[in-house]
């Protein structure tokens, strides 16, 4: 039994660890190119090895904490998405970097995670008794992606709103609501 969940998460690490190595490997020869991608190897280098630290270390971590923080996070993400618009850094005509001296990071990236663990988390707990209910959630639910997707906007970092937005639509097809809110939904979208 042992030996087959070895093989199971080889088998899903593989995929990514292939993935990784061809991105090193270009990232190397592109140094020899030019010089502006020289120190590139090192950085993704460095980054994809947090990385894998960061997953180790989240194992240890029972996944009910996401959840039970996730509204915490969702408002702390959208702190640091209204602070890049204050003081972020500029880079391809896009205001969306908190640059620090030692790292640089984008919040709508981390948006993407806590969104989706708030959303996972609200559709999880919420039950339906009438069609008033579900159209209070899909009030509060499109509400809860207007204020990040606003913010991201003015950036403008529009690749990130869609993420939030296919994020929503995935959520909310996996959780059961009433089929004329899709046909709503759909009208919406068409006009």
């Amino acid at each position: 039994m042992k030996k087959k969940l070895w093989l199971n998460n080889l088998f899903f690490v593989m995929p990514f660890l292939i993935l990784i190595t061809i991105s090193l490997l270009l990232m190397y020869h592109a140094g020899f190119i030019s010089n502006l991608y020289a120190n590139h190897f090192s950085k993704q280098l460095l980054w994809f090895g947090l990385g894998f630290l960061l997953l180790f270390l989240m194992k240890f971590i029972p996944i009910k904490y996401f959840f039970t923080y996730s509204f915490w996070l969702y408002l702390f993400n959208v702190f640091l998405l209204g602070l890049v618009l204050l003081i972020g850094k500029e880079i391809n005509g896009a205001k969306a970097w908190l640059d620090f001296k030692f790292f640089s990071f984008q919040p709508s990236e981390f948006m993407k995670l806590t969104y989706s663990f708030y959303l996972a988390h609200l559709c999880s707990k919420k039950k339906f008794y009438s069609f008033g209910d579900e159209f209070k959630f899909l009030f509060y639910v499109l509400l809860i992606l207007a204020i990040p997707s606003g913010l991201v906007f003015l950036e403008p970092d529009t690749g990130a709103i869609m993420i939030y937005f296919i994020l929503l639509l995935g959520i909310i097809l996996v959780y059961k609501i009433n089929i004329k809110w899709y046909i709503i939904l759909g009208i919406v979208l068409a006009i």
